[in-house]
């Protein structure tokens, strides 16, 4: 299951973010679930990681789609003015995450 593992933000900026992208697997029918893979862990005001989608293409490889980019109500020409004095912008759009099961321990 790929979903954002967050904590509810109490400043009105970070409200509806979605941000924590992680892969989690359930041995029990869905019933508990374990972190596998931590896909993306920014915590950016108003960053989103938005429906992922996964696909398995073998035996031992998964691949997950996402989006990233900012929520609606944050003003993000302000931040981009902040990265062009001395940091980089985040790269924003649709991304494809190969992982491979092979290399996760106990999947």
């Amino acid at each position: 299951m790929a979903y954002n593992a967050h904590a509810k933000f109490k400043k009105e900026h970070n409200k509806g973010a979605r941000t924590n992208l992680q892969l989690a697997k359930s041995m029990d029918e869905g019933k508990s679930w374990s972190t596998v893979v931590q896909l993306e862990t920014a915590m950016d005001a108003g960053l989103r990681f938005h429906y992922p989608t996964i696909m398995q293409s073998n035996a031992c490889e998964l691949i997950v789609v996402y989006s990233k980019f900012y929520h609606e109500a944050f003003d993000a020409k302000s931040h981009w003015e902040k990265h062009k004095h001395g940091g980089d912008a985040p790269v924003l759009g649709i991304f494809m995450r190969r992982v491979d099961l092979g290399s996760l321990h106990g999947v």
